[in-house]
C-alpha cells in the first residue's frame, strides 16, 4: 500500500481533516498532510512519530514500512510497549533535529565552496 493510502487510512481512523490533523501534529496547516497524500512528499519519520505520539494505538512500522496492521493489539498499545514506543519516538525526534542541523551545515559549506570557485 502506498504511503499516501496509509495516511488516508489514518485520516479516516482519526476522523480528522487534513488541516485538522496537520494542526494537531504541530504543522500549522494541512499542507504537509496534503503533500503526502498527493505524493509530493513521502511520510517522514518526524510525521510518523508525531502521529504515533498522538495515537499510540497506530503502528509506527505500518505507517513507515506498511508492515503489520495499522492498529496495534490492545495489549501493546496499553501496556509498557507503548512507553517503549514513546522512547523510540523521542530518539527519532532527536535524530531528525540532528539531520536538520547537518543539512544546514552542508548548505553553508556548499555556499562557501560555490563562492570560492
Amino acid at each position: 500500500m502506498k504511503y499516501s493510502e496509509r495516511l488516508l487510512k489514518v485520516l479516516s481512523y482519526t476522523k480528522k481533516s487534513r488541516r485538522a490533523l496537520g494542526i494537531e501534529l504541530g504543522h500549522g496547516s494541512g499542507a504537509t498532510i496534503g503533500y503526502i497524500i498527493n505524493e509530493r512528499n513521502g511520510i517522514s519519520a518526524k510525521v510518523a512519530a508525531a502521529i504515533c505520539e498522538k495515537y499510540p494505538e497506530i503502528s509506527y512500522d505500518w505507517i513507515m514500512n506498511d508492515k503489520g496492521e495499522m492498529l496495534l493489539p490492545v495489549s501493546e498499545s496499553e501496556n509498557g510497549n507503548r512507553f517503549q514506543s514513546i522512547d523510540l519516538i523521542e530518539i527519532i525526534k532527536g535524530q531528525n533535529a540532528r539531520i536538520e542541523i547537518l543539512e544546514q551545515q552542508v548548505k553553508k559549506l556548499t555556499e562557501s565552496i560555490s563562492k570560492i570557485t
